[in-house]
């Protein structure tokens, strides 16, 4: 039965070639972008899960008053804010 639709599938592509290379290439696009985007967001969920309390791992970041209305922030913090961190957060 199968090899009865290969045999089909292979005439249809001789008889129809543009429309046959055009939905292959179409397919294989969208199989390749799908893979990719698939790709990037298992690196990007998979950040910092190499330590052992990764679920305890914060990252913080300074806003400066130009930056608070683009929601963007530097991952650069003082050297003052250990002392201040560990008394205010268990």
């Amino acid at each position: 039965m199968f090899k009865n639709y290969l045999k089909i599938a292979v005439r249809n592509f001789y008889k129809h070639k543009v429309y046959s290379i055009i939905n292959i290439s179409g397919l294989t696009i969208g199989i390749t972008c799908s893979l990719l985007i698939l790709l990037y967001v298992l690196d990007e969920t998979s950040y910092d899960k190499q330590h052992s309390k990764a679920g305890r791992t914060y990252r913080l970041s300074m806003t400066t008053p130009q930056d608070s209305t683009r929601g963007m922030g530097y991952p650069v913090i003082g050297g003052g804010i250990a002392e201040r961190l560990q008394t205010d957060f268990p």
